[in-house]
């Protein structure tokens, strides 16, 4: 732009910030700074004669329309939010419309986008403690209340000199503590697990001999309600570069959580496929489907959507939750479909 001198446009290209000047009457971009073009990947000169290319990415148009037609208006400056979705990724900026004189307003966008996701960050944490406070004052208080009423009853009984009924107690308050500490192990590793940051440390391995590995240390598991696991891959030399540790804890969340809701004698049937982008493994179960209402909030650690299996198996609310972290930090993708009386099938995808 002519009207623009050397030493301010080498000022503006410069910057890490984007800016645009607009012709105040027509509102036509005039001029658009380096910076637009590496973020958004447009040519400059295609802004001016097509602004629709970056237009068409804002989250809320209007509101934008509404702040540049107010400053041409009234020649006011305003600042607000602005966001854009690109590449299937949503970037935030803080924008500012200014005066420059009679003809010409200025736009500067600052990123914000790593600050957003700090913010989101802390308030899912921030989530995350109230729902752990929720577990630790409710599910794990439930056990010590059982275990204060027998205890008051083995007082009792001694007091009367009922030895039968007092052991009968002790025994319910073995078992009730066994539980309890059960729950506490589970409670304390998965927020562990939930809450660090695993190292990537991707090596050679087959995928075979690690989902066998995770059935065989499931099979205690699996004995009471009698489940049969069907796992008959096609090709037993599949090969992937993965981390071992976090894959076999993602397959072990999964498969856990299979058991936990498939019926007496049901079926979990295992599959593994090559596909063009990645290898896919299936876990289908012919258990309690997920319900339509908390479908979309099972990958959330401690929300209200956890249940019981279906003997009554108690649900700490977090493996699904650590499945799906430690897939994103390892770039790999968790699906599910599931339908009532049919049951629920989840997949794992590791890109190769």
């Amino acid at each position: 732009m002519k009207e623009i001198k050397d030493y301010y446009k080498i000022m503006l290209d410069s910057s890490q910030e984007i800016f645009l000047i607009y012709e105040k009457k027509t509102l036509k971009i005039l001029y658009a700074n380096q910076r637009l073009e590496e973020v958004f990947q447009i040519p400059a000169h295609s802004i001016y004669e097509k602004p629709d290319l970056m237009y068409e990415k804002m989250i809320k148009k209007n509101t934008f329309q509404s702040h540049l037609e107010q400053i041409s208006q009234k020649n006011q400056s305003s600042d607000f939010s602005l966001s854009f979705s690109l590449n299937d990724k949503i970037l935030y900026f803080n924008a500012f419309f200014f005066p420059i004189d009679s003809k010409s307003i200025g736009l500067r966008l600052t990123d914000v986008s790593e600050k957003k996701m700090t913010e989101q960050k802390l308030f899912e944490s921030e989530k995350a403690r109230s729902r752990l406070n929720y577990l630790i004052g409710h599910d794990l208080k439930n056990p010590l209340v059982g275990i204060k009423g027998l205890s008051d009853f083995i007082h009792s009984d001694l007091k009367n000199n009922n030895l039968k009924e007092a052991e009968q107690s002790i025994s319910f308050i073995q078992e009730a503590s066994r539980n309890y500490l059960a729950i506490v192990e589970a409670v304390s590793r998965s927020v562990k697990l939930y809450y660090s940051d695993f190292p990537l440390e991707k090596t050679h391995n087959c995928l075979i001999a690690l989902i066998e590995s995770c059935i065989l240390s499931f099979r205690k598991q699996s004995e009471p309600k009698e489940i049969e696991v069907i796992f008959e891959p096609e090709d037993e030399t599949l090969i992937a570069d993965f981390d071992l540790t976090a894959l076999k804890e993602i397959f072990s969340q999964i498969f856990s959580n299979a058991l936990k809701f498939s019926y007496k004698k049901g079926k979990i049937i295992l599959s593994i496929e090559k596909k063009e982008r990645f290898i896919e493994i299936s876990v289908a179960d012919e258990g309690i489907a997920i319900p339509e209402s908390i479908k979309n909030h099972i990958f959330e650690p401690f929300t209200d959507s956890k249940r019981l299996g279906t003997a009554g198996e108690h649900s700490v609310g977090i493996g699904l939750a650590i499945a799906k972290r430690l897939a994103l930090l390892h770039g790999l993708e968790i699906d599910f479909e599931s339908e009532e009386k049919k049951g629920t099938r989840f997949m794992i995808r590791i890109p190769y």
